[in-house]
């Protein structure tokens, strides 16, 4: 039976395991104070910022939902927009940049392939 990591565990288990580093060391390779980082390692409850979310998910090469464990995948796969089966018309609207978000909120006429 496989146990789940909470996020402190998981954040320990990456640096102890993973990278063999002190706290002192994953400060001095992040930038993140090592008190916040072993404030991390301890309490589940401890706000995390966005930015130390991000260098530490960068930092061990792994996706930001396995950090905060909502998954076990370490990194998620990038997949061809051919493989996502979209209409022509969703395609458009994934690849066109002068698209506003405005009238993509809009686009109510957007048929859905019945293909996918």
């Amino acid at each position: 039976m496989h146990t789940k990591l909470t996020i402190p565990e998981r954040l320990k288990d990456l640096r102890v395991s993973e990278k063999r580093m002190s706290l002192h060391e994953l400060s001095d390779a992040t930038g993140i104070p090592s008190s916040t980082l072993g404030n991390y390692e301890k309490d589940e409850n401890i706000d995390m910022s966005l930015s130390n979310l991000i260098t530490l998910a960068n930092f061990y090469n792994v996706s930001i939902d396995y950090l905060l464990c909502r998954t076990e995948l370490r990194k998620h796969k990038n997949l061809l927009v051919s493989d996502l089966h979209l209409n022509d018309d969703a395609i458009q609207i994934l690849t066109d940049k002068n698209i506003t978000l405005d009238y993509y909120l809009n686009y109510s006429h957007m048929k859905i392939s019945k293909n996918s």
